[in-house]
């Protein structure tokens, strides 16, 4: 009888632990807009904002690499060699992101996998 006493006690404690993570669980992830980016972005003096910018980049483009399977998905971003400096592509992305203001509101890695594959088309 002690025995079930106790491990319903402990069952008892620990359900806020699990409400706790469930409700984190719920909670949304919040996804950084292609003009919270581009605002990043412009901003050359600010260190912290330029490696950023420069890492999320980075990341998008090394993440397309990784997830497209080679068979079942054509590729849309092929960058030639010698590849153009990071500033360069950064700098271009801006420009591109003013001139294509319906993506301001999208996913900023939504409008940065398009701009590179209009930017670094394959095939051509």
């Amino acid at each position: 009888m002690k025995k079930i006493l106790i491990l319903t006690s402990a069952a008892v404690l620990s359900l806020p632990a699990f409400a706790a993570t469930t409700a984190a669980q719920q909670e949304s992830v919040r996804v950084l807009s292609t003009t919270e980016l581009v605002s990043l972005c412009k901003q050359k003096n600010d260190h912290q904002a330029v490696s950023y910018c420069n890492g999320y980049g980075e990341g998008v483009y090394e993440s397309y690499l990784v997830t497209r399977h080679p068979k079942k998905a054509p590729s849309n971003v092929c960058v030639k060699q010698p590849a153009p400096t990071r500033q360069q592509v950064v700098d271009e992305f801006v420009v591109w992101a003013e001139k294509n203001a319906q993506y301001n509101d999208k996913p900023a890695a939504e409008a940065a996998l398009r701009f590179m594959a209009q930017r670094f088309p394959c095939g051509k």
